[in-house]
C-alpha cells in the first residue's frame, strides 16, 4: 500500500483504475449538486463584542429572539407621498409583503404610522417627499434567505412608471454577495482554465499532457465539493466554501499533478521503461504530494 506500489498497481490495470475514479467523481458530482442547500451567507462573531452581548441581552430579557429586518425603499422621481399613485404603490407593496406568510412577520408604512399617531412617522419620509421606507421584519434569517427570490419578486412587481423599490438588510446584502461571488467564480473559471492550458502546453511542450493536470484538478474539485455538501449537513458552512475549493483545487491540483507528470518524464528521459518510471514517480513525487496533503488536512483540523 505504498505510493510506489499503488502507482505500479494502477499502471498495470489502468482502465480499472480510471473506471473506479470515474465512479467516485460521478458520485461527487451527484452529491455536490446539493451544496447550495447546505451553505449560508450568514456569519457570526467568534468572540463576544459589545454588539453581540447587547443582542444576547435583548433576547434574554425580551424573549423575542434575534429579529432579521429588511428596509424597503420606495422612490419616485415624479410623485410624492401625498399623491394617490404613490400611496397606492406603498400600500399594495405592504399588503403583498404581509402576504408572504412564513417569511414576513410584519410590515408597516408611513400612512399606517400617521393613522396610528406614531411620532416616528415623519422619519419614514425624505425631506423632498419622494422617498419613503417600509420597515419589514422577517420571521427568521433562514426563512428570508431561503425565500429571498420570492421577496424580491414581490418588490419587482411594483416597480415601473417612475417607481423604484430597492431593499437593504442582512438577507438582501448576503444575497448580493452570493451573486457577486458566483459571477466572480464563473469569470475566474472562464479566464483561469484557458490560461492554465496555455501555460501547461508551453511547460510540457505537448498538447495532450496538459489535459491530465486539468482533469485531475476538476475531479478533485467535484469530490471535495461533494464531501463539503455531506459535511454541511451536520455543520454550517459559508457559501465561500465553493470558491475556496475551486481556487485551491485548480491551483494545487494542477501544481501537484504537474509535479508528478514531470517526475515521470524525468525518469523516461533517463531511459526507464513506462512501468518503472511510473513506480519511481509514485514513490517520490506522489509520496511528497501525499505528505503535503495530509499535513494540510491536519493543520486545518487544528492538530498542529
Amino acid at each position: 500500500m505504498s505510493t510506489a506500489g499503488l502507482a505500479r498497481l494502477s499502471a498495470r490495470r489502468p482502465w480499472r483504475v480510471v473506471a473506479l475514479w470515474g465512479v467516485v467523481v460521478l458520485l461527487g458530482l451527484v452529491v455536490a449538486s446539493g451544496i447550495q442547500d447546505v451553505v449560508t451567507g450568514r456569519w457570526e462573531f467568534t468572540n463576544k463584542p459589545e454588539s453581540v452581548r447587547g443582542f444576547d441581552l435583548l433576547e434574554e430579557k425580551l424573549a423575542t429572539g434575534r429579529l432579521t429586518t429588511e428596509t424597503v425603499i420606495v422612490r419616485s422621481e415624479t410623485s410624492t407621498v401625498d399623491d394617490a399613485t404613490f400611496r397606492r404603490i406603498v400600500e399594495e407593496t405592504t399588503d403583498d409583503l404581509r402576504g408572504l406568510t412564513g417569511i414576513v412577520a410584519s410590515a408597516t408604512n408611513v400612512y399606517e404610522a400617521r393613522a396610528a399617531g406614531a411620532a416616528e412617522a415623519d422619519g419614514l419620509v425624505s425631506a423632498d417627499g419622494r422617498t419613503t421606507l417600509i420597515p419589514v421584519t422577517l420571521t427568521s434569517y433562514e426563512a428570508g434567505s431561503k425565500h429571498i427570490e420570492a421577496f424580491l419578486a414581490t418588490l419587482d412587481r411594483h416597480e415601473g412608471d417612475g417607481f423604484r423599490l430597492p431593499t437593504v438588510g442582512t438577507v438582501s446584502i448576503d444575497e448580493t454577495f452570493n451573486g457577486i461571488a458566483e459571477k466572480d467564480l464563473q469569470k475566474a473559471e472562464l479566464i483561469g482554465i484557458p490560461v492554465a492550458v496555455l501555460i501547461l502546453a508551453i511547460v510540457l511542450r505537448a498538447l495532450v499532457a496538459p489535459g491530465l493536470p486539468l482533469v485531475l484538478a476538476m475531479g478533485s474539485i467535484l469530490i471535495a465539493t461533494g464531501l463539503a455538501a455531506l459535511f454541511g449537513r451536520v455543520h454550517e458552512l459559508s457559501f465561500y466554501v465553493v470558491n475556496m475549493i475551486t481556487m485551491i483545487g485548480l491551483a494545487v491540483g494542477i501544481d501537484y499533478a504537474l509535479f508528478i507528470v514531470e517526475r515521470y518524464r524525468e525518469e523516461r528521459r533517463r531511459g526507464a521503461d513506462t512501468l518503472t518510471a511510473i513506480e519511481v514517480a509514485g514513490g517520490t513525487a506522489s509520496k511528497a504530494v501525499l505528505v503535503s496533503g495530509v499535513t494540510v488536512i491536519l493543520a486545518l483540523m487544528g492538530l498542529f
